[in-house]
């Protein structure tokens, strides 16, 4: 099991949130693919109310004619954790309107965009708070709070394009510290 938090600084609309996911591996990974589940409230077309995500990438091996899914588009042996981040980062930008997993969340992005950035604004700013409490020892580089790390993701019109992945073993008791490594690696 890997707990995830992803803060989307390229999103527009979810640019306000530090979100916690979950990646749980199966016994038969890489075979099998993981399940993303986000544990932060999150409104999207492509997540289900109870916070499963619903990519291709993340369906099982083969071709699946009833959901029109070739196998190239789903999970494959090779596909790694970084391959699921990105395809989540593209999710944020670019739903699946065709399949979506939350009926009501597809139809408000398209239909009420300016309702449905009140209420993702609304869960993100509780998404930021809830994890903010709950994880005050995990530090996230953020461009807003490091002049120098903010001169870094600028682009020529001062617009922030950045992703933070902060990502952790949920099952080590063992402590890191404020950069994700622990005592005994920085021995190595």
């Amino acid at each position: 099991c890997c707990c995830c938090c992803c803060c989307c600084y390229y999103s527009y609309i979810f640019v306000l949130g530090t979100y916690e996911v979950k990646l749980e591996f199966p016994t038969s990974y890489p075979d099998a693919p993981p399940s993303l589940v986000f544990i932060s409230d999150f409104y999207h077309p492509n997540v289900y109310p109870d916070g499963r995500v619903c990519m291709s990438l993340l369906h099982a091996p083969g071709d699946n004619e009833m959901e029109g899914e070739s196998f190239d588009i789903r999970w494959k042996p090779v596909n790694r954790v970084s391959s699921i981040i990105n395809s989540l980062l593209l999710m944020f930008m670019e739903p699946n309107f065709s399949s979506p997993a939350n009926i009501d969340a597809s139809v408000a992005w398209r239909q009420q965009p300016k309702e449905y950035k009140v209420k993702v604004g609304k869960l993100a700013v509780l998404a930021q708070k809830k994890f903010r409490e709950q994880h005050s020892d995990v530090f996230i580089p953020h461009p807003d709070t490091n002049p120098s790390e903010k001169a870094m993701y600028e682009d020529d019109n001062n617009n922030n394009k950045m992703v933070s992945i902060e990502v952790w073993d949920s099952d080590s008791e063992e402590e890191d510290d404020e950069w994700g490594t622990s005592s005994d690696e920085e021995q190595d």
